[in-house]
């Protein structure tokens, strides 16, 4: 790690630092065993997003965007709406998409509302992710979902630590 800390354009290659190279890096540094709860079913028919499909076996990195969020959430509503996925099963869902507990709980008060036939709230999903922005623009947003969920971290924490020296 120090190699990195001194001098950021020269990284090496060594296989446990992958070095913020989710996307280049071999499957052993960035693929994670699905977590307990990870949901194995769906019946919606809504598409699922890109990397988390319920035929997931592990998780591996994928490029956050609030379009790929958005239809995560909206997923997780369906299937909680249907019964075919209990509260467990949408929170670990969500989680392993940097989604953070404000939205998860403000879709289970909705789907909780829409269960006892009450108003519900015209809209729950994040004003700014509906503006057509690009995610990357907010550099603090990636930042803050970094390690988002302790049910996803307790699988890539021991691995983060291993090798941090600092």
């Amino acid at each position: 790690m120090n190699c990195c800390i001194n001098d950021i354009s020269q990284f090496r290659n060594c296989n446990r630092c992958i070095g913020w190279d989710f996307y280049n890096r071999q499957k052993t540094t960035t693929y994670y065993p699905c977590p307990k709860k990870y949901p194995q079913s769906s019946s919606s028919g809504l598409p699922m997003p890109e990397k988390r499909t319920t035929s997931e076996t592990h998780i591996v990195p994928h490029e956050l965007s609030f379009e790929w969020m958005t239809k995560g959430v909206r997923l997780a509503e369906a299937e909680l709406s249907t019964g075919t996925w209990k509260r467990g099963n949408a929170e670990i869902y969500l989680k392993t998409m940097g989604i953070n507990d404000a939205v998860i709980e403000s879709l289970w008060r909705r789907v909780q509302k829409k269960r006892k036939h009450e108003p519900v709230p015209d809209e729950y999903i994040p004003k700014i992710w509906q503006q057509g922005y690009d995610i990357g623009i907010f550099i603090d947003l990636p930042m803050h979902l970094l390690f988002q969920g302790k049910h996803f971290n307790e699988s890539v924490y021991y691995y983060y630590y291993s090798f941090a020296l600092f």
